[in-house]
């Protein structure tokens, strides 16, 4: 490619410094100073001006490539931090579900297990109020059966009285004849 490269009338080469340029002829100049000297001091100090650009920019790409690995490690502990915060978090939410659901299900077994209490003494109420009953209609019968006894020998009795008048009647009805 020409545009990297120069060409003047005295010298030929690269416009970087990447190589060496190619005197094309040697002039002496007045007084005894060479130009090719100056040019080849011109060409050193262009040298390592690139040398130094060339170094400044390994540094500089070497001082990018440590913050990226250093924002690349930061980005990766506070990931860790976040899944390990996630993680401890899912872990109390589900413990807390589990405890929820014991409750609930503590909750329902007492439920049931008041239901069935409730249910017992339900039944023992029943089957109590049914033994006061019969034992109430036993005592019934037992004193109607009394009574009715009691009312049989008082009727007994009467009709003993009546029938004892009746003939303390007829004999002096029998004596007044």
């Amino acid at each position: 490619n020409y545009r990297h490269c120069r060409e003047t009338y005295a010298l030929r080469g690269p416009v970087d410094g990447s190589a060496p340029p190619e005197h094309l002829f040697h002039i002496p100049a007045e007084g005894s100073i060479n130009l090719f000297s100056r040019y080849e001091v011109a060409y050193e100090q262009r040298l390592a001006a690139t040398r130094q650009k060339q170094q400044n920019q390994v540094l500089a790409n070497q001082q990018i490539q440590a913050a990226h690995v250093d924002k690349e490690q930061q980005i990766s502990a506070k990931t860790d931090e976040l899944n390990r915060t996630q993680t401890e978090k899912a872990a109390e939410i589900d413990a807390h579900r589990a405890a929820e659901e014991n409750q609930r299900v503590a909750n329902r077994n007492d439920y049931a297990q008041a239901q069935n209490d409730a249910a017992r003494q339900i039944q023992v109420a029943t089957d109590q109020a049914t033994a006061n009953r019969a034992d109430a209609q036993q005592q019934a019968a037992a004193i109607k059966a009394e009574g009715k006894s009691q009312a049989d020998g008082m009727k007994a009795n009467a009709q003993g009285q009546r029938d004892e008048a009746q003939a303390a009647k007829n004999e002096k009805q029998a004596q007044l004849n």
